[in-house]
Formats: C-alpha cells, sequence, structure tokens
C-alpha cells in the first residue's frame, strides 16, 4: 500500500513531462512553418542573361526584377537586390534563362579559355614549329621536358672584318629545359628504323615565361630550332654556343 502513492506520483509526473514536448514540438513545428511562409526579396530574371555578362551590366541594365517569394521556396543564397556584394566584374558562368532566380553561384571572376591545354602556373603557352628530325624522333610529345636550341646563319656585312669567315652557321642554346604541353602528332610505337626520312616539320607548344617567348620568337624568324629530349638527370647550360666559318684567319697564339 505504501508503494501506491509513489506510483501514482510517478505517473503524473511522467504525463505532465509527455504533455510538456508535444506542446514543445508543436510550438516549434508551428514555428517553422511560420518562418517557412514569410516573404522574403528575391531577383528573378525578366530578360535572359548571356554568359559572360558582368554582373555590373545586369545590376542596371534592366535584366531582373525584385519579386517576394516564401522564404522556404529561395535558396539561401538567393540574390535580395541589384546591390548585392557581389564584385562588379564578376560574370555569369553560363546563360540564365527568364524566370529563374539569381544566386551568387552563378557569378565568377572571367576565367581565360585555353582548351584543353595545361598551362603550368604564371607561364604562357607558344607554339614553334621544328623540322621534323629536330623532334627527336617524335619522342617529344606531351609532358615531355625539352631544350631548345637556335641554328642561324649569320648575314655577313660587306663592311665587317672578314677574319670570321663569310656567312658563319651559328648554333645556340636558346632554353636550357622547359615543358611541352603539346605536340601536332602521336609518339611512335618503337625506335625501329626503317623507311626514307621524315620531312616537313612538327609543331611544338611549350609553357614559356615572357623572356623565353621572345628569345624563341626572334630565333625562329631568322634560323630553325631544335630539341633535345631532356631525362631528369640530363644536364644542360647556357654557354657562348658554337659556330662554322667558312673562311677564316687564325690569328698565331704565340710569336716571336
Amino acid at each position: 500500500m505504501k508503494r501506491r502513492p509513489i506510483l501514482i506520483a510517478l505517473a503524473v509526473l511522467l504525463a505532465l513531462i509527455g504533455t510538456g514536448a508535444v506542446y514543445a514540438y508543436v510550438h516549434t513545428a508551428d514555428s517553422r512553418a511560420v518562418n517557412g511562409m514569410k516573404a522574403v526579396s528575391v531577383l528573378v530574371v525578366s530578360k535572359e542573361i548571356p554568359v559572360g555578362t558582368p554582373w555590373s551590366s545586369i545590376a542596371s541594365g534592366g535584366y531582373v526584377t525584385t519579386e517576394s517569394v516564401p522564404a522556404s521556396a529561395a535558396p539561401s543564397t538567393a540574390l535580395s537586390s541589384t546591390t548585392a556584394d557581389i564584385t562588379p566584374t564578376f560574370m555569369a558562368t553560363f546563360a540564365i534563362h527568364t524566370g529563374q532566380l539569381l544566386t551568387r553561384e552563378m557569378f565568377a571572376a572571367k576565367a581565360a579559355t585555353v582548351g584543353a591545354l595545361q598551362i603550368p602556373g604564371k607561364l604562357q603557352a607558344l607554339t614553334i614549329s621544328v623540322p621534323l628530325p629536330a623532334d627527336v624522333m617524335g619522342f617529344v610529345q606531351n609532358g615531355s621536358q625539352v631544350a631548345v636550341y637556335a641554328l642561324v646563319q649569320l648575314q655577313h656585312s660587306p663592311n665587317a672584318n672578314q677574319q670570321v669567315g663569310t656567312n658563319p652557321i651559328v648554333s645556340k642554346l636558346l632554353i636550357p629545359r622547359v615543358t611541352v604541353i603539346a605536340v601536332s602528332q602521336p609518339a611512335p610505337t618503337s625506335v625501329s628504323g626503317g623507311g626514307p626520312a621524315p620531312t616537313g616539320s612538327l609543331l611544338v607548344t611549350l609553357a614559356v615565361d615572357q623572356q623565353q617567348a621572345e628569345r624563341l620568337l626572334v630565333a625562329q624568324k631568322v634560323g630553325d630550332l631544335y630539341l633535345t629530349l631532356l631525362t631528369d638527370s640530363s644536364v644542360t647550360a647556357e654557354d657562348g654556343g658554337t659556330i662554322a666559318a667558312g673562311i677564316f684567319s687564325p690569328s698565331l697564339l704565340f710569336t716571336r
């Protein structure tokens, strides 16, 4: 009999706890429903926005209107006004059609269009033309490390000193090591020889800095470019180059 009042008290306490939990759930559910029904302002496209259109033009060009929608229907990144904190030069990354809500993800900084080329870091892509024998039998391929040499026939000036010869040929290392990022033909499947010597030229795209690009452009205009294929342990270093003079008169080192 002494346990009966205790059990009754526990039952009453559990009933109160259950009632409180149900009330709290219903109250928060009502709050969520009310919040979801609240109206928020969003930007809706009224005129199609072409890909690449800058945000500054969209904000001032009559592309959007402001509308009210339930909060539950608006993405968390939806733009609410044309004064949104977006960099003015950011551009639409795709065509945005009439009726769409604008979100921040639709705009980004303009990216350079380079197609399939993978240009490392801050370098530039430059394509050079080399004779087919100058590409190491075709084994110069995308990703190869190469050295670039120039072979130039100098034009002799009539007033120049004749001691160095007439129209000498000069070879010079232009770039000790550079990465190939594209070539115009596939690599051979074996190193077997045979058949006639290849003729024609090959296009090779290199990842270069500004100074390297300038040297390559000048050298290709006045002579031929040749490539050597490098390994990780290959050693190259710029030097004075080599000259082959057709006619020359050497001076004696020792005289009496």
